[in-house]
Order: structure tokens, then sequence, then C-alpha cells
């Protein structure tokens, strides 16, 4: 993923460049154990691996706290970014009072809350919004996702696929676009 982001971000109209470990508006996320502390019961909620792009190139809005940053992310997985839905299910009564509070994910696996964002469709339009946790996971990101200049998607696929090519002559080239 990094050999094919370094080369989208070289494309004229590629405006930033991030990854995701599954596509937005599909059936296909993760979805993982969750918990307000240790000695709570653990209920299921989504969940997406992303990197410190991923979050301005959707152009999602923060309530409250910030996005991550790759200086101080460090190697291991420490932050947690939720939507609005998530509140309610780790007990916080708004936005500002869950940054800075811990939570708990693969039973053992604490991390702090630094954002979160205004709920936002992660799956199909016709499904109702639900709550999400956005992590700081390189190692988990399947997928690239680029912010491009307005008007710039029929010759930015183009040039995507010619890069795909020189990378990858074993899978086919697929692309998505959103629009907001």
């Amino acid at each position: 993923l990094q050999k094919l982001a370094n080369e989208v971000r070289k494309l004229s109209g590629v405006i930033s460049v991030g990854g995701v470990s599954h596509q937005l508006g599909t059936w296909a996320d993760h979805s993982g154990d969750y918990k307000r502390s240790a000695e709570d019961e653990a209920f299921v909620m989504r969940d997406f691996m992303v990197d410190e792009n991923y979050i301005t190139n959707l152009e999602l809005t923060f309530l409250a706290g910030r996005n991550f940053d790759v200086v101080t992310e460090g190697g291991s997985e420490r932050h947690v970014i939720l939507n609005e839905k998530a509140l309610p299910m780790f007990r916080f009564t708004n936005p500002l009072s869950a940054i800075g509070q811990t939570i708990y994910t693969q039973d053992s696996l604490m991390l702090t809350v630094i954002g979160v964002v205004k709920d936002f469709h992660f799956r199909p339009l016709s499904y109702e919004i639900g709550p999400v946790a956005l992590r700081y996971n390189l190692s988990g990101l399947n997928f690239l996702s680029a912010k491009i200049e307005h008007g710039q998607q029929a010759v930015l696929i183009s040039s995507l696929e010619t890069v795909w090519q020189k990378l990858d002559l074993n899978h086919p080239f697929e692309a998505k676009m959103m629009e907001a």
C-alpha cells in the first residue's frame, strides 16, 4: 500500500493520500469487542483501521478532540476516534466528555479517545448509521484513499490505472469514487 500511495501522491490533481482497512459504503467491514472498563461486559461495534489522512480525505467533522498525528502515534496502537453514535455505548454524555478517556478492545487493548467525529455513513446509504471506532493501525490498511481536486475524476482514474499496472500485473485495477 505504501508503494502505491507514494506513486499516487505524485499524480496531478491528488490533494492527499491515506489508507483504510475496508471500503466505505459496503457491507465489508470489521467489528470487535469493546468495553468502557476492563470489568465491563463487552459489546460488538464496527471499526476501521485508518491512517492520519483518512479522516481528512473524507472531510469528517470533529465535534471534539483531534485527528491522529503520525509523529505522536508511534508503532503501537494507542488512540481511537469515535463517532457520535458510539458515545452512549461507552456511557459518554457528550463528545467533550469522551476526550482523554480510555476504552478497551480485544479484551485488553486499552485505547485513549482523542477525537469524536460527526456521524457519517460507513455502510450503504440505505442502512442506519451505527457506532464506529476509527483506529490508527497502519498494518491493517488494505485500501488506498485519495482526496482529489474537483473535476479531475476521469483524468485521475486513467492515471491511477497506469500506476496500478506498473505495480501489480496480477490483480485488476478497481476504483470507486465518492462525492460529498
